[in-house]
């Protein structure tokens, strides 16, 4: 993941100009460490953080699935989950552009490659590799049996709904990924206490369960 992340995708800095995707302090530390500690294909990765404000782990996250998307030949499916509708889309966009940005430096052209079917899922037309983002507190769902891959995006920040709870939510999509196999993160800065994340956060901490807790 770590030499093609930083071969192949673009992101855009904080000033806002597209720059290739060299992995900053945190990522590469975090990166090296779930290396080292779940393999080079991160296969079973389960991994809970508690983070500071803008250390890009929901970039590097992405850009593992986006890298899982293009080269798998396979049909995985990739799912994250945000918080809000606004970080649903930015998340889903940034995605995208890491995917662009490959296809550009293969020159191969978007359309060919990927088929987008919603306004919140991309599919890839060689594998049928899906990546699809939604938001937290919405029943909207992947059109998938089983995921491979899963994101929970500011997972404290999750609200409880009249349709939904953050722990129907996060429960619900971890149903849907087989014991063992693919990746899932739990990621979040602090809200407090009391909320379903923090909670996992202490029963994780306490050594209950195959999630790894990470703070930063």
């Amino acid at each position: 993941y770590y030499k093609f992340i930083e071969d192949n995708f673009s992101i855009k800095n904080k000033r806002g100009k597209v720059v290739p995707f060299v992995l900053w302090n945190t990522q590469d530390k975090y990166l090296l460490d779930i290396t080292a500690h779940y393999g080079r294909e991160l296969e079973g990765t389960r991994d809970i953080i508690l983070k500071a404000r803008k250390e890009g782990f929901s970039s590097l996250i992405l850009a593992i699935f986006a890298t899982d998307f293009i080269l798998a030949d396979y049909p995985i499916a990739s799912v994250c989950i945000s918080d809000k509708k606004s970080e649903t889309r930015k998340l889903f966009d940034r995605a995208k552009f890491f995917i662009n940005s490959y296809l550009v430096k293969k020159k191969i052209e978007f359309t060919s490659f990927c088929d987008v079917s919603n306004v919140n899922e991309i599919r890839n037309k060689l594998t049928g590799a899906s990546f699809w983002i939604g938001t937290a507190g919405s029943r909207t769902a992947p059109r998938v049996e089983s995921i491979q891959n899963l994101h929970f995006s500011e997972g404290a920040h999750f609200p409880d709904t009249d349709i939904i709870t953050a722990r129907e939510t996060i429960e619900g999509a971890l149903q849907m990924v087989d014991q063992g196999i693919g990746k899932v993160f739990i990621e979040s800065t602090a809200h407090g206490y009391g909320n379903y994340y923090q909670t996992l956060w202490a029963k994780y901490s306490a050594g209950t369960s195959e999630f790894r807790p990470i703070f930063f």
